[in-house]
């Protein structure tokens, strides 16, 4: 039993280790020239799958109980995809257990659809403290920025070496209990790592053209800026009850 136990622990984290036929890292004295990461383009996509590793310890030695469900619904996501044609973007977020959501933004505010929830959510993206702190959404605010969250660490001091995944050359960063592969030539993340989570990021296709915003989104987005022009400022964000149940999500 402790054998299967094990294996089934490989297979969860099978998308780094399984996927990956990687070889042994060896550190030079330092990476090779260049950024040690770039950000995300002003057109391009990404997709990002998560994976999470059960604690194998606590499921060997611990008692049974009942399953504790986390205050936040995306807080184990199993993909996201985002699209920015900077400054706007578009993401999509499959958080598992037939949750979804889905967000907008066109450099001022972020509005994001909850089909659980009959209402558009709106966020200050110009603001530090309108960010939101549940993670998945600061992830994809940061992308929609032009940045990938999670790489702050990232330096010549914890530089492991060179190790291919994937077939691809990365070099490999580690700090604590966090690893990053970012590929040597792109210099585009391949995958992330912390404690139990790992992040696979595939770089997709850029897109051709300005994103689009529904008929809802349009209008708020409208009527900020009519009120940004006449206020020069940005009004109080919150969320935004739809009066017409047909543009909510079904």
């Amino acid at each position: 039993m402790k054998y299967v136990s094990c294996v089934r622990c490989a297979l969860v984290l099978g998308v780094l280790f399984a996927e990956c036929r990687a070889e042994t890292a060896v550190p030079p004295a330092t990476p090779p020239p260049g950024p040690l990461i770039q950000g995300v383009g002003k057109y391009d996509a990404w997709e990002i799958k998560f994976s999470f590793a059960k604690d194998k310890a606590s499921a060997e030695t611990a008692p049974a109980a009942e399953p504790v469900e986390s205050s936040d619904p995306y807080a184990k996501p199993s993909k996201l995809t985002i699209t920015r044609t900077a400054p706007s973007w578009h993401v999509d977020v499959d958080g598992g257990r037939n949750i979804s959501l889905e967000a907008w933004s066109d450099g001022y505010g972020t509005y994001i659809k909850n089909p659980r929830e009959r209402a558009l959510e709106v966020k200050d993206t110009s603001s530090v403290e309108e960010l939101e702190t549940r993670a998945v959404m600061l992830l994809f605010t940061s992308l929609g920025m032009g940045k990938f969250e999670g790489f702050d660490w990232i330096s010549k001091n914890n530089y492991l070496g060179i190790q291919t995944v994937k077939g691809r050359q990365c070099l490999v960063f580690k700090k604590d209990d966090m690893t990053a592969w970012i590929d040597a030539e792109t210099r585009f993340p391949i995958y992330w790592n912390k404690g139990d989570q790992t992040r696979e990021f595939i770089h997709l296709p850029p897109p051709n053209a300005p994103i689009g915003f529904p008929p809802d989104v349009l209008r708020r987005i409208q009527g900020l800026k009519q009120d940004r022009n006449a206020n020069k400022k940005l009004p109080a964000m919150g969320m935004i009850r739809l009066e017409n149940s047909s543009e909510v999500p079904a």
